[in-house]
């Protein structure tokens, strides 16, 4: 069945004013070959408390994303600088539902995409569908995707971390398509680090988790 939630949908003016600050403001990540294989990771687990810090822009920038609410599909994240409150599905970390932030106008979609299906997340699984949605007094209609496209060790501030790394993309009925690549750390149960074109976006500096 087709999910709704909030999200700050990447190619409307708002983040192209984020992209142009941050721009060129990044070191490239560095990235590794892994010692071996990662197993297939179980999705994650949340819990209300869990902590994780991300840096912006090489380090100019920190945005705290703190879980303030775990549903059966969604997880709500606030987030302390940036983007206000983040909506995201349960089964996959990608922040890129947003509304309240200095950067996110209030946008709502309904896609028929199930994120779930990407797990037991390995190298080959995607999923896909279309959507929906109301940005303030406008409506657009969008594709959407995500791709588990291969595994590499990525080193970011908070350490190097084994990752599965996953490309989104999403594709508005008119507009150019927002891709982001997420590098998905099992051993941290969220993203260590996320770019889009154009420079270094998050990458994760210290996280902690709440007593399970």
């Amino acid at each position: 069945m087709p999910f709704s939630h909030r999200f700050f949908c990447l190619h409307f003016v708002p983040l192209l004013f984020l992209a142009i600050a941050l721009a060129g403001c990044g070191a490239p990540q560095k990235v590794e070959p892994l010692a071996k294989p990662l197993a297939p990771a179980p999705p994650p687990d949340y819990s209300v408390g869990d902590e994780f810090v991300y840096s912006i822009g090489g380090g100019s920038m920190e945005d705290i994303h703190r879980v303030v609410s775990v549903g059966e599909k969604n997880v709500i994240f606030q987030s302390s600088r940036v983007f206000g409150t983040i909506t995201q599905p349960k089964a996959f970390s990608n922040p890129i539902n947003y509304t309240g932030g200095t950067f996110a106008p209030f946008y709502e979609v309904t896609l028929t995409t199930d994120l779930a299906g990407l797990f037991p997340l390995e190298v080959g699984k995607s999923v896909s569908g279309v959507g929906s949605g109301r940005f303030n007094t406008g409506t657009v209609s969008v594709a959407y995707g995500c791709d588990v496209v291969r595994q590499e060790r990525i080193v970011v501030r908070a350490g190097a971390f084994d990752s599965f790394v996953v490309d989104c993309r999403m594709q508005p009925e008119r507009g150019p398509v927002a891709r982001t690549v997420y590098w998905y750390a099992p051993e941290v149960g969220h993203f260590a680090a996320a770019s889009r074109p154009g420079g270094h976006f998050h990458e994760l500096a210290r996280y902690t988790r709440a007593p399970r």
